[in-house]
């Protein structure tokens, strides 16, 4: 099989929501968005997933993957043990936290069985990116695809999210995808001019949301 397509084809299982590493379960506080009615329809759902792309995992989760890659690559692993540690402490509430924790680790020992090798370290204090460099450096993917993927894959969930909690049709679901592609695109190419001292990530209403929803009486999702 061509080597390009053979990549494509991994990059497509890795953004899977068959993937069995429990996404599903989570909603990065949007639910208590929801709940609380900061958020009432496809707009303002639309503008605060944009929102948190654009000004969060532009500026912190992506350029940490690229830099996640380039590590792998150049086969510096204090580097990338840095940098995922960095990422993991970033989280600004505990319900994030574990979010990475357990759906990194649960990506981790997917990939493992996919004869993928790194340090067993990593499964102590892993992360998503983690997951998504050392898949993404084993399969050959370029930087800019698998920064596409995991930016996919993130709005994705949060747009499934809403739909489980407001709801949302599958029209409406559909609709906010394809109004997000150009900031999927410019969010890649944001984080592409990053270095360490450019880095960043805080969104005070995300963390506000994070943590309301840990004590949430009724919820569909674990964050």
């Amino acid at each position: 099989m061509n080597s390009k397509l053979l990549s494509s084809l991994q990059l497509f299982n890795l953004i899977s929501p068959a993937l069995p590493i429990g996404n599903f379960a989570y909603s990065q506080g949007i639910e208590f968005a929801i709940e609380d009615n900061w958020l009432k329809n496809e707009d303002e759902i639309y503008k605060w997933i944009q929102s948190v792309l654009t000004h969060s995992i532009a500026y912190w989760d992506l350029p940490c993957l690229r830099l996640m890659q380039q590590a792998i690559i150049n086969k510096n692993e204090n580097e990338l043990k840095k940098i995922n540690e960095t990422l993991l402490a970033s989280r600004e509430t505990k319900e994030l936290w574990l979010e990475d924790q357990q759906v990194g680790k649960a990506l981790l020992k997917l990939i493992q069985n996919q004869n993928i090798q790194f340090d067993d370290e990593f499964l102590n204090n892993p992360t998503v990116a983690l997951g998504f460099a050392l898949a993404s450096t084993h399969y050959n993917m370029d930087c800019e695809s698998i920064l596409m993927g995991y930016c996919w894959a993130w709005c994705e969930n949060q747009v499934a999210a809403a739909s489980k909690t407001l709801p949302l049709g599958q029209t409406q679901m559909q609709r906010i995808l394809q109004n997000l592609m150009p900031s999927i695109e410019q969010a890649i190419k944001t984080s592409m001019t990053l270095d360490y001292d450019s880095m960043g990530n805080s969104l005070p209403m995300l963390a506000i949301s994070s943590s309301l929803h840990q004590h949430q009486y009724s919820r569909l999702f674990r964050s």
